[in-house]
């Protein structure tokens, strides 16, 4: 498809989104829960549209942590680069990937509320920063046992 095509379609899809939710002036962007809406960059955002701050009953809550930012960046960046990627050794051995287990333990609750939201492979970074394992190692695993036994372990530690 030719350039110009591309970008006219990408272009109604982006129309036909608004049209359809009827919520602001961009598609959700990846990033903290309850932020989606907020425009580029956690409230700053483009053309006419007016910049605010999501104002929350906490004070502290206004803002998010560097910790936190830097989390859902890596993220994004590990997710887009790992996509389409079969390879194990791939997706973990990402930088982004290896940058998250650097984070350390504030990226615990993180990690777990990414798993709960969107589930993905985060049980090899969340065993490099906790050293548990939760999974019985005799029994068979897969992806949804795994999920459930990593949130479980969340909410007996207080994570979640």
């Amino acid at each position: 498809m030719p350039p110009v095509e591309l970008r006219q379609e990408l272009q109604n899809e982006k129309t036909s989104w608004r049209q359809r939710k009827g919520k602001g002036p961009n598609p959700p962007s990846y990033g903290p829960p309850g932020k989606e809406n907020l425009g580029n960059k956690w409230g700053k955002t483009s053309g006419s549209v007016i910049a605010f701050k999501r104002k929350s009953k906490h004070p502290l809550r206004d803002t998010i942590s560097e910790t936190e930012e830097e989390f859902y960046r890596l993220v994004k960046e590990w997710r887009g680069a790992t996509l389409i990627s079969s390879s194990m050794t791939e997706i973990f051995m990402h930088p982004a990937y290896m940058r998250i287990i650097g984070l350390g333990k504030p990226a615990i609750r993180l990690l777990l509320r990414e798993l709960q939201r969107s589930p993905n492979h985060w049980f090899w970074a969340l065993h490099c920063i906790t050293g548990a394992d939760p999974i019985k190692s005799n029994e068979p695993v897969d992806f949804e046992k795994m999920t459930k036994a990593w949130l479980e372990w969340g909410m007996e530690h207080k994570y979640i």
